[in-house]
């Protein structure tokens, strides 16, 4: 029996070794090995992740969204039961990531979009405004569109 942070595991696909999707009667997400997370993801992904053990986990809420943003590669099989989103992935993610996680785009030095930043701002500041400490530095140049291109 395989378990998650989520659960015991009903379904489980592999993506590669160390990389896998799994459901549990409640939630999925993305669990990925140490190595694997080590080799493939920045520095910025694995600190937005769930630890659990030796491995990096991800909610398939939102937070599935931060290392499906790094491994383009696998884009198809993530997107195999939305196509429609597979041409536009990239943007997709990087929208959604936007709104709901701009502080992981602003440690990758990658600008959010417009909108979704000032929407996930404002949440952070009436939620939370102490999260925003260890990117404050990066904010403004932001809001001016400094930041390194997505």
């Amino acid at each position: 029996m395989f378990y998650s942070p989520w659960g015991s595991v009903r379904i489980r696909t592999e993506y590669a070794p160390g990389f896998l999707r799994v459901s549990t009667s409640h939630l999925e997400g993305l669990v990925l090995s140490q190595d694997f997370a080590e080799t493939h993801l920045s520095e910025a992904a694995r600190e937005e992740a769930e630890r659990w053990g030796h491995f990096y986990c991800y909610e398939a809420e939102i937070a599935w969204m931060i290392p499906a943003f790094e491994l383009p590669q696998f884009w198809p099989q993530l997107f195999a039961n939305t196509p429609d989103l597979l041409a536009n992935a990239h943007d997709y993610l990087w929208q959604n990531l936007s709104r709901h996680n701009s502080k992981y785009l602003l440690k990758r030095g990658i600008t959010p979009e417009a909108s979704g930043f000032a929407a996930w701002k404002a949440d952070v500041e009436a939620i939370a405004p102490h999260a925003l400490a260890d990117v404050a530095h990066l904010i403004e140049p932001a809001l001016k569109g400094e930041a390194i291109a997505r």
